[in-house]
């Protein structure tokens, strides 16, 4: 059932060229639902979050999101604490995205279904994508639902929150972020 979509993931690369933003909202849309059909979405739970975030204008009630902003939280706060002896703030926010797993998930799906791609093993390929990743997320929200009852988001809240707290930045608990276009540039709001 999933072998239209693998066919139209294929179909994207068979000329060799740089993706742009419709390629890449093709093949997110199209992964996502492979991911769908075979029950696959807790496995790859980071490319997972992409797709739908690249399908949907915000994105909120979902683990992955509130780890991410907990780990940003974290990173901001040992930046501002001690910027000598903790990752450097451009690392943090790229280690925090999930960039590096997002591009294994990736590797690891083209590998489970025979998909003869291979230009997401190549650094300057994963770069471009990542520019039009970012350009496909401009004014995309992921943020905490502050009216959940879930209690495994709740504790992650909670976390970010005493995180935030115990180091006297109260503001600095990140609760959104989203890529914005500022003078022509790619920025990372909260």
């Amino acid at each position: 059932m999933s072998k239209i979509y693998l066919d139209k993931i294929q179909n994207i690369f068979t000329t060799p060229r740089d993706l742009g933003v419709s390629d890449l909202e093709s093949l997110m849309v199209n992964i996502r639902l492979v991911l769908e059909i075979e029950k696959l979405k807790e496995k790859y739970n980071i490319l997972n979050l992409y797709c739908n975030w690249c399908m949907h204008a915000k994105i909120q009630d979902s683990i992955t999101v509130y780890r991410i902003l907990e780990y940003i939280t974290q990173a901001i706060i040992s930046y501002e604490q001690n910027p000598d002896d903790s990752e450097w703030i451009h690392d943090a926010v790229i280690n925090g995205l999930k960039f590096h797993e997002l591009q294994l998930e990736i590797i690891d799906f083209i590998k489970r279904f025979s998909l003869d791609i291979e230009m997401f093993s190549n650094d300057d390929f994963w770069k471009g994508i990542g520019r039009s990743l970012i350009d496909n997320l401009i004014e995309r929200q992921i943020t905490l639902n502050l009216k959940t009852k879930n209690q495994k988001f709740l504790s992650i809240y909670e976390r970010i929150v005493k995180i935030a707290n115990d180091s006297n930045k109260p503001s600095f608990a990140v609760m959104s972020l989203e890529f914005i276009y500022m003078n022509n540039q790619q920025f990372l709001g909260s």
